[in-house]
Formats: structure tokens, sequence, C-alpha cells
């Protein structure tokens, strides 16, 4: 994850030194294992490299904290809760995957996804971090450091300076029903936020707070929140409960109350308390009854949410029996306002009355795999040539190696299949760990002889990497390394 010295500011270089716990710690000359010594500095101006720089400054970080403990379902919701912020997430759980592409393809340039190497610029890395249920998994860490990079913040804010977006205070909330005996005690535990939907475009967007108290007494209000004071209000009734209808059919059979004030002893109008009286047809406008003037003026009450979930569900089970071919999406496009409706207000409900997922075969193969292998086994020949050609220290012929230089990933690793003259040519040129070490040993012969220095049988098996186990238990390598030393010394000891 590391591309740049943050002390200098210059790229750092591939070294073919080989890391071994048996040699221990020693110094070796960076011009004798690097390919490229003149070093390459950070262009301020490259987006490119101020990413690479960020990366690498987050890693430092990171390397260098020792008790930094967080489970994967606490970094997911962190994630959110920053996407949330920068409005790339909606309230409800899902995100905006279109905006996030789009605002990613902005500051990850597509050469910088090749030069991190772990991530393809089509693949849904983001989803794959924030979905829930995905937690146990663990993913590379440039994915992580790139998703911070994003957010707009550094490894050490997003671990030691997290600030968890809340829109409408911190619970509990006060029940708000005038009705109840309870009225403005903290009873209300949670609140579930919703993305407001409207036509006003500066409304649009907002978090929505739903809050249900015990007594049925349902309250939503815009948010967000910019002081404790606002826990007391709200922008409507989602709905009333039975208690709040209970007391009101206890007021309406009073006929000392006028309708006025019923209406202030509830904090609503006259209308909508005769609206109600209506919905729940208590008895008026007969002899020894409340008499309403205009009663055909309130005759069409809003109903209560349990109400209208109730009327659509019946409408959408209806819907679908009438309609029994048709697919989910077919569903959703013919009964668009019910469909979205339900989602929105009733999910887990719709989810389980909606047709199974349709699964399709994959689809016809376009691919010219014919002129794709021909072309492919052709640079996977020269790459392999390039490999053992090597005038620096010998790289093995290997799988990764060869990727690197020719990428096509997923082609290569899956090539028995479509790929047969690429198969036959990386079988053809794979080299056995055994067969590496004695081209290693060669090497080593060869560079000695460059130097016209006479070494240590122990400077002769470290320089060629062959101090391991591996190599030790080789006969072949051990009887490789005994005659290159010998001729090594009987070469120089006669010049």
């Amino acid at each position: 994850c590391i591309f740049l010295c943050t002390k200098d500011y210059f790229f750092l270089e591939d070294s073919y030194l080989k890391w071994d716990k048996k040699v221990g710690y020693q110094f070796y000359p960076a011009e004798q294992f690097v390919v490229n010594t003149s070093p390459k500095y950070l262009n301020e101006e490259n987006q490119d490299h101020k990413v690479l720089l960020k990366i690498s400054q987050d890693a430092q970080w990171l390397l260098s904290q020792k008790k930094l403990q967080l489970g994967t379902e606490i970094v997911r919701a962190r994630y959110f809760n920053q996407l949330l912020k920068l409005g790339f997430a909606y309230y409800n759980g899902n995100l905006k995957p279109h905006k996030f592409l789009e605002v990613s393809n902005r500051i990850f340039s597509r050469k910088l996804f090749e030069m991190v190497g772990r991530i393809s610029e089509k693949d849904d890395w983001l989803i794959k971090l924030i979905q829930k249920g995905n937690t146990n998994v663990t993913y590379h860490p440039i994915r992580h450091l790139l998703l911070i990079t994003f957010l707009g913040l550094s490894a050490e804010e997003f671990f030691n300076s997290y600030i968890e977006s809340k829109p409408f205070c911190n619970p509990p909330y006060p029940c708000l029903n005038l009705a109840s005996n309870h009225y403005g005690e903290l009873k209300i535990q949670e609140c579930k936020i919703l993305d407001n939907i409207s036509k006003d475009v500066n409304k649009q967007g907002i978090p929505v707070g739903i809050f249900s108290c015990i007594c049925g007494f349902i309250y939503k209000r815009l948010g967000p929140d910019k002081s404790d004071e606002d826990k007391f209000r709200f922008d409507s009734v989602r709905q009333y409960g039975d208690v709040w209808e209970r007391k009101l059919a206890d007021h309406w059979a009073n006929l000392d109350l006028s309708l006025s004030e019923i209406g202030r002893r509830f904090g609503t109008t006259n209308h909508l308390i005769a609206r109600h009286a209506i919905r729940l047809n208590l008895p008026m406008n007969i002899e020894g009854t409340r008499t309403v003037q205009g009663f055909n003026r309130h005759r069409n009450p809003n109903k209560s949410f349990s109400e209208m979930r109730g009327h659509y569900r019946k409408e959408w089970l209806k819907f679908r029996q009438n309609h029994p071919d048709l697919a989910r999406k077919q569903l959703a496009d013919t009964a668009n306002f019910l469909s979205l409706w339900l989602k929105r207000y009733d999910a887990e409900w719709i989810e389980e009355n909606l047709p199974k997922r349709k699964t399709f075969g994959k689809k016809q193969d376009l691919l010219d795999w014919k002129k794709i292998d021909k072309n492919l086994s052709k640079k996977v020949e020269i790459a392999c040539n390039e490999i053992l050609n090597l005038e620096v220290r010998p790289v093995r012929v290997c799988i990764t190696e060869i990727i690197k230089r020719v990428g096509h990933k997923s082609w290569i690793e899956k090539r028995e299949r479509k790929l047969p003259l690429t198969s036959k040519v990386i079988n053809e040129n794979l080299e056995s760990l055994e067969d590496f070490m004695i081209r290693k040993v060669q090497w080593a012969k060869e560079d000695f002889l460059k130097e016209g220095r006479i070494p240590t049988k122990l400077q002769f098996k470290t320089k060629a990497v062959v101090r391991n186990q591996t190599s030790e238990e080789s006969k072949k390598v051990q009887r490789a390394i005994d005659q290159s030393f010998k001729e090594l010394r009987k070469i120089l000891g006669n010049s």
C-alpha cells in the first residue's frame, strides 16, 4: 500500500532482494537490487500522486498504532455515517452507487487503479465494503484506505475523531400525545429515520424522523434538529392511536364541552376533531348527540397510517391476483404508486408478497476468444523471455510475475478453458522453485566473475538467496551450488 517515501516525497522502487529470517539484519546497496536507481519525485500538481501520498501517510500512521481495535461492523457503520453526511447514502440504509461512482471517477483515475493493482475500475468495491451482512469478509487494506480518502478523512481522523451523525439529537424522545397522561415525558427510545420525498427541491433528501410511542401516537418531524428544544415539536401526525381515539370519544360524548374546547385540549382545530369523529363513527346530528355544522364538508377525513397500510395491502394483493404472470419489475412499473408506497412504508411485507426473483442463464459469449488467445499467447511469451533475460537479480517465471507484466488477470487465471495457446505457452515457461534456485546460483557465479572477487561459500549462497530449507533439502540445488562455487574459485584463482 505504501508507494511514496513520506519524508522525502519520492516514489519507492521494487527490489529483487528476498528477505530471509536466517540472514538477519544486513545492509544491501540499492544499486544491486533495484532496476531504477534514479529517484522519481512527487508531482504536487498530479492528482494520482497526491492520492498515493495520502495513502502512504495513512498506512504509515496505521502501522504506528499499537492499540487500534475496531470490529468490521463498527468500521462499516462509520463509513455509512460519513457517506450520509456527504449525501452518498439514504437514511433507510441504502447507498447511492451512481452518485458515488460519478464522483469516484473524478477523484481516482484508471491509471491509479492500475498502479494500486488491487481493485478494478469496474469493481463494485464500495458496495462490498459497506453492505450489511458482509462484515465477516476481509478485504485488502488498500480498499479501506481508498474509501477513507474518498470520504475526505485521514486514517487518524476516521479512527480517533469519529462523530456520529444524529439528525434528531439523542434519545429518549418525548411523547407529544396531548390525550395521554404522559404527555411530554421521554418515553420514546428510538427514532426511525427516512429520506424526505418532496416536490420542494429545498426539502428533498433531508431526514424525516418517525417517533412511535407505546400509547399508539406516531408523529414525524423534518430534521435535522438544531437544538434540544426541537424535540418538543412535530410537523405532522402519522397515527393517533387508541389512547387518543378513546379520549376523543369521551370528550365527544360530553356535550358541555364545545367543539373548539375539545380542539384546544387536543392541540388541534375543531375541523380536524370533526373529521376524526366521522372516521370513528361517533354519533352526531341526531337527538341527544353533538351537532356538527357543514357535516358533508368533513365526510372525507384523512385515514390513519394503519388504515392506509391495510388499504394498500388489499389493493396490492388484488392487483397481483388479477395479474398472476407479471414479474417483479413489471408489477412495480404497472402499479407504480402502490409499489413505491409499500416499499417505503411496509418494505418487509411487500418483499414477502412479491414473486420470486427470476434467475437467467449467462449471456452468450460475444468475445472472439481465438483472436484473444493468439494475441495474449504472444504477449505472454515475450514477457517470459523478458523475465528470463533480466540483467539484474533473477525473477522467477511464475503466474504472478506474468500477470504483473501482461495484465488480464482473470483471463490468465482461467486460461485452461478458452485460451489453449496461452495455457500452452505458460505451462512451457513456468519455472519450478528448484529450477529458479539453480538459475540464481548461475547468476551469482557470473556476477562474482564480473567483480573479479572470490567470495566465501556463505557469501556466495547469500548473494544467490539460496540459504533456506528448500534449497538445503534439494540435492540438485546443492550440486549446482557446489559445482558453481568450485568453478568460480578455479577461474578466479588462475587469473
